[in-house]
């Protein structure tokens, strides 16, 4: 049978992450599907299949733990804090709930086809964090979060497309997957007036069927639908990829903090008619444009876009006295499980501002370490972390 998405099938070392560069696959008769010996080749996945098309991975995580159970996703449901939904469809009736929820609210629901959404659950689980590192083979400051959906039988959130690159990883029980063979070139239509997004029509599509330890991968603009078969729970890790427009309108606030009053479009007088804007003039505009357009300014413009919080956080004022005790007695710091790093050479980007920073130990405590010790921490460092403390992206005990 002809499928244009990758179907695979992986043997220990127990995960998809852990790719292989120096194996390579036995390709079938159709070059679309692989049969895997071992591990997934991490180049031909991404040269074939990562921003091109779906791909199916069949016991990518054998022996896989659900990380958190039912009840501990509808008791995170009923926190304030905790971005909750949930999605029904009973007698072809949509609709959408907002938490926070209440016990009445789960007492009130049928025994089947309503899910569960809790969104950020990698900020509230620990055990949810630290399956992130699985995936380090993509930068993370790409991954938005990690969202957990327990379905009922019949559960589904109905057929849609995402905007960005998804892992779907079964943590338990089984769904029906519809997968579209193809993107979307322009925007579908939607089912409307409906709380949900649901596409109008699925486009042409394969069905799989996933259980515990598989994993899906689906690139932006493919059509997917998902339903419970019993009750199930699965994790999606979606990673961000804003639109070129976002991106480009985001880019005057970052010049307005090194471009001042002075610096200002010019021209020659090349004019042939008063009214008219020529090309000479466009072209000068342009590179004048492009000219501010430096390597640090796009680097700023990553930095501060890619690690910007959905919710912002409070800030936590802690005195220069205080403090100063806190490093006397080398008091145990650790960064904030929502917290959101990335850094340059220079600069580092932290909850959507930015920290002058060019010490690699000090990147390394604070990307690669869970936590550590003030007391590791050089003098000329201090404010830096006094910072980042005041600003939640690191914690104290």
């Amino acid at each position: 049978m002809r499928t244009d998405i990758l179907s695979v099938r992986i043997a220990p070392p127990h995960s998809l992450l852990h790719f292989s560069l120096n194996k390579t696959s036995s390709i079938m008769s159709h070059p679309t599907i692989f049969d895997i010996s071992n591990t997934l080749d991490l180049q031909t996945f991404i040269e074939q299949y990562w921003q091109k098309k779906p791909c199916v991975i069949k016991g990518a995580w054998t022996d896989f733990e659900c990380p958190v159970e039912a009840d501990e996703l509808a008791g995170l449901s009923l926190e304030d804090d905790v971005e909750s939904r949930i999605i029904s469809n009973i007698d072809d009736k949509w609709d959408v709930q907002q938490g926070p929820f209440t016990d009445d609210t789960f007492a009130q629901l049928p025994e089947q086809n309503w899910t569960l959404l809790i969104q950020g659950s990698d900020h509230f689980v620990e055990e949810v964090h630290q399956l992130r590192s699985y995936f380090d083979f993509l930068p993370s400051w790409l991954l938005d979060d990690v969202m957990i959906s327990f379905a009922t039988d019949q559960g589904t959130v109905g057929a849609h497309y995402d905007q960005f690159n998804v892992f779907l990883l079964q943590a338990e029980g089984k769904r029906t997957w519809h997968l579209a063979k193809q993107a979307f070139t322009q925007t579908p239509k939607m089912i409307e007036p409906l709380p949900v997004k649901v596409l109008e029509t699925m486009p042409e599509y394969e069905t799989f069927e996933v259980e515990n330890g598989d994993l899906i991968y689906i690139p932006p603009g493919f059509a997917h639908h998902g339903i419970s078969q019993g009750n199930s729970i699965s994790l999606s890790f979606g990673y961000r990829g804003p639109s070129i427009s976002e991106t480009v309108g985001q880019i005057g606030f970052v010049l307005d903090e090194t471009l001042n009053e002075f610096k200002r479009l010019s021209f020659d007088p090349i004019q042939t008619q008063p009214t008219y804007i020529s090309k000479q003039h466009i072209a000068q505009a342009k590179q004048q444009i492009i000219d501010q357009l430096s390597d640090d300014v796009i680097a700023q413009l990553l930095g501060q876009q890619f690690t910007e919080l959905k919710q912002s956080i409070s800030e936590n004022k802690i005195s220069t006295e205080h403090f100063k005790a806190m490093v006397e007695q080398d008091q145990i710091v650790y960064k904030a499980l929502n917290a959101r790093i990335a850094f340059t050479d220079q600069t580092l980007f932290a909850n959507g501002e930015k920290y002058n920073c060019t010490d690699s130990h000090i990147i390394e405590l604070l990307t690669e370490q869970c936590e550590f010790g003030l007391g590791q921490i050089p003098t000329t460092h201090l404010e830096l972390i006094h910072q980042l403390l005041e600003s939640g992206v690191l914690e104290s005990e």
